[in-house]
Parts: structure tokens; C-alpha cells; sequence
């Protein structure tokens, strides 16, 4: 089995980051692997892809963990909750936000359904208030 999450952010985060179907909190996140080690072997995706291929089905009882759009604060999180585990995660990192670049289309959406973590956001050359303004 192959797991996908999405963001990770901190403990203290603002609990503006109200899409929690894509945002999950890291102690959220403790707790999943902490279960998943109980019951799972947790490698790498690529291990977990090499017995795929080589076998015709995954290895018994083995579970990769990914993450796509990998942000800042899913690295931070990501970092605290690798070292003390010991685990291996896959992050598909997008590289569209490097140097100031401009935001995925999902980070827009979630700006404009009341994340409460921007307070404008800039489209086509525009620039647009998310304060009601």
C-alpha cells in the first residue's frame, strides 16, 4: 500500500488551515505512523516499487508513505518527526514556488476558501485582497 499525504504543519499552526482533507497536524501525523509502525513495515517507495515490479504484487504487509507538493512546512514537520522514527518518506517536491515563484492553483483555491494564512493573493497580474475589501 502506498500512502499519499498532502501537508503537514506544526502543533501551533492557526487553525485557519481549515481544508483538513489536504493540512494535517503533525502530532496527527506522529500518531498515524505510530500505528502504521504496529502493524506495517514501512520502507521506501523505491523498495516498496523494486518488490512490486520484481514480484508481480507488494511485499506482505508493507506500506510507502508520500507526500506530493512538498512545502517548506512539511519539510519542518517532516524533519522532527523522521528523526526521532526513523522512517523513510518520499516527497514529490513542487519547484514552481522556488525564488518567490508563484503559487500552486491549489494553494490559490485554499487562500480563497478561508485559509486565513494569506491576505492577498496575486493572479494573472492582478493582485486581489482576501479581506473582505
Amino acid at each position: 500500500m502506498i500512502l499519499l499525504y498532502h501537508n503537514l504543519v506544526p502543533d501551533n499552526s492557526k487553525h485557519g488551515f481549515k481544508n483538513h482533507s489536504l493540512t494535517l497536524f503533525e502530532s496527527d501525523f506522529r500518531k498515524h505512523v505510530s500505528y502504521l509502525n504496529k502493524i506495517y513495515d514501512i520502507i521506501p517507495l523505491k523498495n516498496y516499487l523494486e518488490y512490486l515490479t520484481k514480484n508481480g504484487r507488494p511485499k506482505k504487509r508493507s506500506v510507502s508513505i508520500t507526500f506530493d507538493d512538498g512545502t517548506y512546512l512539511t519539510y519542518e514537520c517532516l524533519s522532527r518527526v523522521l528523526l526521532k522514527t526513523e522512517i523513510n518518506v518520499t516527497v514529490f517536491v513542487s519547484t514552481c514556488q522556488i525564488d518567490k515563484g508563484p503559487l500552486i492553483y491549489g494553494a490559490h483555491l485554499n487562500a480563497l476558501c478561508g485559509d486565513d494564512i494569506y491576505h492577498q493573493l496575486e493572479f494573472d497580474g492582478s493582485t486581489f485582497s482576501l479581506n473582505g475589501n
